[in-house]
């Protein structure tokens, strides 16, 4: 199903290519990486269905970037997965991170994937990155610790990755933070004590959707790429589902710095990332400071 030479395929709904990605600064050159030969399936992503696109090629080229960024000398790598339109490590993890002593020996990195509305092809591109940095680690023995960090659509891809039957025991522990309701695995039950979801009350991607979730899906991601056609197909959507539609148009504003500036947005976590790095670090998590076994 995939032009590329790793064997990948994708399971039903989720369709191997997809319209052309740009590829990220710096990530141009093939792979050096020799990815797994077997197929890689990644299963049902979401509450929504289908149809999802996978740009297999970016993927490996992106997980060949992430992979050269890892310092395999540390025992602890932690990787941030960034939310969309974030194209780094966020600037408060990475704060509090450094500023422990004791973590001066870690690793940090962050996924390059599209973080783009273009969720569609976005999400399940940068899921089949993560897995691949995965693979890429898994390869070089079970030497390290694997931590993973998320923000929103970011937060989607870890928990999956945590979730994926082949390869989620990679991941030691993850933080998802505004983890959305339309992703196929929740954590906030603690069924998993590897993971700790943080959502803020109020936070629009984390409250359900009223009424079909693929609508709903397809509608926020409308309102925000202004596809037309979404728009009107799914114009029921926004009047099930006031809070949301409030708040994405809201968010629009943030568009404008002086807005912005003006703007209670439940949606930043700025604030959580110590804990998150606690959590991460010790499995200590959140904001009760409770143990959560290892």
């Amino acid at each position: 199903m995939t032009s590329v030479s790793t064997a990948v395929s994708a399971p039903a709904g989720v369709r191997s290519s997809g319209p052309p990605v740009a590829q990220v600064p710096g990530t141009t050159a093939a792979p050096k990486y020799t990815f797994p030969q077997a197929p890689l399936e990644l299963g049902r992503i979401s509450v929504a269905d289908g149809p999802w696109y996978v740009d297999w090629a970016r993927a490996q080229v992106d997980a060949a970037a992430a992979l050269d960024s890892i310092d395999f000398t540390k025992r602890d790598i932690y990787i941030w997965v960034p939310g969309t339109s974030c194209h780094d490590v966020h600037p408060a993890f990475r704060a509090a991170l450094e500023q422990d002593p004791a973590r001066a020996g870690a690793s940090l990195t962050y996924l390059r994937y599209e973080a783009s509305w273009e969720m569609r092809r976005s999400l399940p591109t940068g899921l089949a990155t993560l897995l691949l940095v995965l693979e890429g680690i898994r390869k070089r023995g079970r030497t390290h610790r694997v931590l993973l960090g998320g923000e929103s659509q970011g937060a989607w891809i870890a928990g999956e990755a945590a979730a994926h039957p082949a390869l989620g025991r990679m991941v030691d522990r993850a933080v998802l933070m505004g983890h959305p309701w339309l992703a196929a695995n929740q954590y906030s039950d603690g069924h998993d004590p590897r993971i700790f979801e943080v959502d803020h009350r109020g936070d629009m991607v984390t409250l359900p959707i009223r009424g079909s979730a693929t609508a709903g899906f397809d509608a926020m991601v409308g309102l925000r790429t202004l596809h037309v056609d979404d728009l009107v197909r799914t114009a029921g959507v926004f009047l099930r589902n006031s809070a949301q539609t409030l708040q994405m148009i809201i968010s629009l504003g943030a568009l404008v710095p002086p807005i912005k500036r003006r703007m209670h947005n439940p949606h930043i976590y700025d604030m959580e990332m110590p804990g998150a790095v606690r959590f991460l670090d010790s499995g200590i998590g959140g904001t009760n400071s409770q143990p959560v076994p290892a």
